[in-house]
């Protein structure tokens, strides 16, 4: 690990090995820890890229600001970017494990848990001591267990159809974007048949009364054109009174003519008879 300290002493990390009679200094933020060995379960836990304020107080004039992985070497320490001879009491720091902000290199998969511990300038033994806390990342969660890939879909396992669950239920137990492209192609179909049936009844309905009106206006200039032809036609042809009615019977000279013919031959006769007379002269 770089940069780091070799200590010519044996430092072993945690509180309980050291006297703290009179001691001035303790940490703030996180608190100074109180029960060693404390349950990893009810660490504070940060996750890479969170910023963490740290605090504490001390009498000291300058001192050394260390943080300890658990279960690292005994014989280095680790330290923060720029955190040596400190004259303030404070520090923020952006959870960095990989040592590109140029602090120490962590690897959480063999241990997550860290505490903060400050050292005088040139002294051997910490003068005081923060409670633990985890460092979290996307493969490795807040209990120092590897995330596998297997356990990251959990909503996919638990989406797989059960015998006594509704297709219902199995909807609801997808993921968000299965869930989504499951409405969606639920809700298609009657999309689909509502713009259909909507497209059919506008536009025929348009052709039906275009037709209508069409065929009106043909059939009212049809019926004036045979209107007025009616009476062209009518006088065009002789009068069924004045045309001879053919029969079968032989022609008769002595003035017997089919039936309905003497009546217009004699009618003629009458006429110019009448007319004779008119013009008759004296004798």
């Amino acid at each position: 690990m770089a940069p780091h300290l070799f200590c010519q002493l044996l430092i072993i990390p945690h509180a309980t090995v050291f006297a703290r009679t009179g001691s001035t200094s303790h940490f703030i933020n996180p608190p100074e820890e109180k029960i060693p060995d404390q349950d990893a379960n009810i660490n504070s836990v940060y996750r890479v890229g969170d910023i963490v304020n740290i605090a504490w107080s001390t009498s000291e004039g300058l001192v050394n600001l260390i943080i300890n992985q658990d279960n690292s070497s005994l014989t280095e320490l680790d330290y923060l970017p720029n955190s040596v001879a400190l004259t303030q009491q404070s520090y923020s720091w952006k959870v960095t494990i990989d040592g590109s902000d140029g602090g120490s290199k962590f690897d959480i998969a063999k241990d997550n848990q860290f505490n903060f511990q400050l050292f005088k300038i040139n002294g051997t033994k910490p003068v005081a001591f923060s409670t633990f806390f985890n460092i979290t990342n996307s493969t490795v969660d807040q209990y120092g267990s590897a995330i596998s890939t297997s356990r990251a879909p959990a909503t996919l396992a638990a989406s797989s159809p059960r015998s006594s669950g509704t297709n219902a239920s199995t909807t609801t137990a997808l993921p968000s974007f299965a869930s989504s492209s499951a409405r969606a192609t639920s809700e298609l179909p009657p999309v689909q048949l509502q713009d259909s049936s909507s497209s059919t009844t506008r536009v025929p309905l348009g052709a039906v009364l275009g037709v209508g009106v069409f065929i009106c206006v043909v059939a009212a200039l049809v019926a004036y054109f045979r209107l007025r032809q009616k009476p062209a036609q009518r006088g065009s042809h002789p009068s069924n009174d004045l045309a001879p009615q053919h029969s079968s019977r032989p022609y008769n000279e002595l003035h017997e003519y089919p039936p309905g013919y003497w009546k217009a031959v004699t009618a003629l006769n009458s006429s110019t008879r009448s007319t004779v007379q008119a013009v008759e002269l004296p004798s």
